[in-house]
């Protein structure tokens, strides 16, 4: 695909420092001592190899999970938060957002972490729970090597995930009705990394926001010195611009630069840095992706529309989830969905970035 998109550094993710581990399962109950070594070494150092050959994702009807699935959005996703860039990514339910975030979050917390703390925003508690349960799932289903997993004084709940080999904490909190709460939250995350998960839906996150950035300034700066992960990752499906949170976030989206896969071909990050200043303030990059884009066919399309449906969703809601469209219209307006519709679609993207 990216020879297609005419990219030319598309080969960096296949990265390998040590070529004799090529062909070698990590998996392998066979494994020398040595070899475990420069498995463990190559994860530290190369976060590709992690994710190409090493991390597990649960999944449903499997026992061991399966290996990470690299699609474009993915790809995009870690390469910005390798690159130390904030990044909000918007795609169609279901294609592996959330999961894949918490394939990263394990790599900071049970691989190449130290001495760190991680924050995550979403809107429930049982998003909240769901989260924290596949980092947890992730992390059991890592080699038995590359993790100590039988330290019984680790906090381990439906809302805290610790990891005490190399002091890292995993927090998470949920979006606050009350606005001193919301306030409170975001002021209490002095942390360098921060994910917050399904941000249009995150009640008061004008307020929680703005508190939570500020907060982390001076631990993003400590993490940066000590060469530690850092970075603000927003993953989200489209919203609806008539609700505090959709308005907001959308707010966010445009104060974006726009991904676009002919970043992979900038030399470095300081003209990256450049770039995307020229256009985000907030030197944030927006990802998007539709569902065709992610790989998937015509048919599964058609097939995840009549399953949208089915479940009980207004055609709103499924412009959202599908299509990445964000969408107007709500019971406090005075207009027709159609007549917003039809404004909304009207609107045109550029259709050049220079």
């Amino acid at each position: 695909i990216l020879k297609e998109l005419n990219v030319k550094n598309r080969y960096f993710f296949l990265y390998l420092s040590q070529p004799d581990l090529q062909g070698v399962d990590p998996y392998d109950p066979s494994l020398d001592d040595n070899t475990k070594y420069k498995i463990g070494y190559e994860c530290c150092i190369n976060p590709w190899y992690y994710f190409r050959e090493v991390v597990r994702i649960p999944v449903q009807g499997s026992v061991h999970g399966i290996h990470f699935k690299l699609h474009r959005a993915n790809l995009a996703l870690l390469w910005c938060f390798f690159n130390d860039i904030q990044t909000f990514i918007t795609i169609p339910r279901q294609n592996g957002k959330t999961m894949s975030t918490q394939a990263l979050m394990s790599y900071v917390m049970f691989i190449r972490g130290r001495h760190l703390s991680l924050t995550m925003f979403t809107k429930d508690n049982q998003l909240r729970a769901e989260n924290v349960e596949k980092l947890r799932d992730i992390r059991d289903s890592l080699p038995p090597y590359l993790i100590n997993k039988h330290n019984r004084k680790e906090k381990d709940n439906t809302w805290t995930l610790e990891y005490r080999e190399f002091e890292n904490m995993y927090n998470t909190y949920v979006a606050q009705d009350n606005v001193i709460n919301a306030e409170k939250i975001g002021r209490g995350s002095t942390v360098p990394i921060v994910h917050i998960d399904e941000i249009v839906l995150f009640n008061n996150i004008h307020i929680t926001y703005p508190s939570a950035m500020n907060a982390m300034i001076n631990a993003y700066k400590n993490a940066k010195k000590q060469h530690q992960p850092r970075g603000i990752v927003i993953t989200s499906t489209a919203g609806n611009l008539d609700t505090k949170p959709g308005k907001f976030s959308y707010g966010l989206v445009n104060e974006s630069y726009r991904f676009t896969e002919s970043l992979y071909d900038i030399e470095n990050r300081d003209s990256l840095i450049k770039l995307i200043s020229k256009s985000s303030l907030s030197k944030r990059i927006y990802i998007e992706h539709s569902f065709l884009q992610l790989g998937n066919s015509k048919e599964e399309l058609a097939e995840a529309i009549i399953r949208s449906r089915t479940e009980g969703s207004d055609e709103l809601q499924v412009l959202r989830d599908l299509f990445n469209i964000w969408t107007r219209g709500s019971v406090s307006t005075p207009f027709d969905k159609e007549i917003l519709q039809s404004i909304k679609t009207s609107e045109k993207e550029p259709e050049f970035i220079e």
